[in-house]
């Protein structure tokens, strides 16, 4: 994870020095990792904790057809 933290950094470095056709897509993968991380960060400020997902319910019956 740090890696490639460091290797995203150099990319955006190399692309906002020169005029590079990566800036765009740098630009909108880091405007993403912002909003997942203010995201998270929000959840967890205002104590929403995350709720396991639940599979104990069958998709179908014992003779094939749909659970109701």
């Amino acid at each position: 994870m740090v890696l490639g933290a460091i290797v995203l950094l150099a990319l955006c470095v190399v692309a906002f020095i020169g005029n590079s056709p990566l800036r765009a897509p740098l630009i909108a993968f880091l405007a993403l990792i912002v909003l997942v991380g203010a995201g998270n960060w929000l959840n967890d400020y205002l104590g929403i904790k995350h709720k396991a997902q639940e599979f104990n319910r069958p998709d179908r019956s014992e003779d094939g057809s749909e659970a109701p």
